[in-house]
């Protein structure tokens, strides 16, 4: 019989923290935007033009990664249900 190779608790708890991360991630991204919108009356022109651009592209980077973290997150707690319920089944079933 093959041993459990997976260690659900620490999976979840990974998961969270990733998830936390992206939500950080993504809240500081929203500051420094809101920042740039301020700093428009004094710096202008062609590198503003660009940093504003890479701030996008970080933010359009950030929902896309943080949407794939989420999905994780919430199949790491899946796992971690069924993988709670089905011990207590067996315990139940089985006794012990």
């Amino acid at each position: 019989m093959a041993r459990r190779t997976v260690k659900e608790g620490e999976l979840v708890d990974a998961a969270d923290a990733m998830r936390h991360f992206c939500l950080v991630m993504k809240h500081r991204l929203a500051e420094v935007a809101d920042d740039l919108k301020g700093l428009q009356r004094s710096w202008e022109g062609v590198a503003f033009d660009a940093f504003v651009e890479r701030v996008q592209h970080w933010q359009k980077w950030a929902d896309e990664v943080s949407e794939v973290v989420f999905d994780m997150h919430l199949n790491a707690h899946v796992a971690h249900s069924n993988y709670v319920h089905n011990a207590q089944v067996n315990t139940d079933m089985w006794g012990g």
